[in-house]
């Protein structure tokens, strides 16, 4: 086993949710949107459909009314 991949297993074993390294930036913009920014400019992209179609996979916190 490499380095980086032991060093990524002993990460992943700490960690309360499973996810993969390739999650890492769709996580990152969904986060940055809960946090009200906006994830198409950080991501670096021209076009906000191609944030939402590859990187923003859960829906958005709401406040009840009541």
């Amino acid at each position: 086993m490499h380095g980086f991949e032991s060093a990524w297993r002993r990460f992943m074993a700490r960690q309360p949710e499973r996810w993969q390294l390739k999650d890492l930036r769709a996580r990152h913009a969904s986060d940055w949107e809960d946090l009200g920014h906006d994830a198409t400019a950080q991501l670096g992209h021209s076009d906000r459909k191609t944030t939402q179609k590859h990187y923003l996979r859960r829906g958005r916190k709401v406040t009840p009314i009541r």
